[in-house]
């Protein structure tokens, strides 16, 4: 007797196991290798632009490129002799012009993993696996089946949505954990971070410092 595996389920295994919810790799700026470095007399800046897929975030990555929305690594070392505030007196240019950091948060909502969408999954547990037997003139029965779904189907849900949802925490916490904006800047220091801006293109970036007013506003 020749039992035969079904191959629409094949395929379709096959698809979900690889579109599964994934972990989250802290990208820990500290240690991120800059290769774009811009320097004068007052501050040295370093970034680089695809740090989400250099600590092998790929769907995280994926969304940047998507949504536009981009998390780079800074690097900033302070060589003037006075404090000196990112995103106030320290301006962010990308391609020469002005731009605002986003808020975490609402980057964050944007690249962030879904974790509903895996509850798809559920109808899986209807699934069985069937086998069959090959009759001497070529003709197939079913001869047996079995239930796979019921192991398949509230597994991946809950699996998917525990991955998801706990990489989406250490993403937000270490977007929180290294915000540069409004971060103060000691004459001396070097400080690290992740910046997020809203660019579809790698424009380069640089930062110029200029006079500070206590308004917040007026240079």
């Amino acid at each position: 007797m020749k039992k035969n595996l079904h191959y629409s389920l094949i395929a379709v295994l096959a698809i979900l196991f690889t579109s599964c919810a994934s972990s989250y790799k802290p990208i820990k700026p500290p240690s991120v290798s800059y290769i774009k470095t811009v320097e004068d007399s007052t501050i040295t800046f370093s970034y680089q632009y695809r740090a989400l897929r250099i600590a092998r975030n790929g769907k995280y990555a994926r969304k940047e490129e998507k949504k536009g929305v981009k998390v780079v690594a800074i690097k900033i070392t302070n060589h003037s002799d006075q404090f000196v505030t990112f995103n106030k007196n320290l301006k962010l240019y990308a391609g020469g012009q002005e731009i605002k950091p986003l808020d975490p948060l609402f980057a964050y909502k944007q690249l962030k993993q879904k974790s509903a969408i895996y509850l798809l999954y559920a109808p899986l547990t209807l699934l069985r696996l069937y086998f069959y037997s090959t009759d001497q003139y070529g003709n197939s029965t079913v001869t047996n089946s079995f239930p796979i779904g019921y192991a398949i189907g509230p597994g991946l849900v809950i699996r998917n949505m525990v991955v998801a949802g706990n990489a989406n925490k250490r993403f937000l916490e270490e977007l929180g954990k290294y915000s540069l904006i409004n971060r103060e800047i000691k004459p001396g220091e070097t400080v690290y971070g992740l910046v997020c801006i809203q660019d579809f293109n790698y424009d380069p970036l640089s930062v110029k410092l200029k006079p500070y007013s206590p308004l917040g506003n007026g240079f």
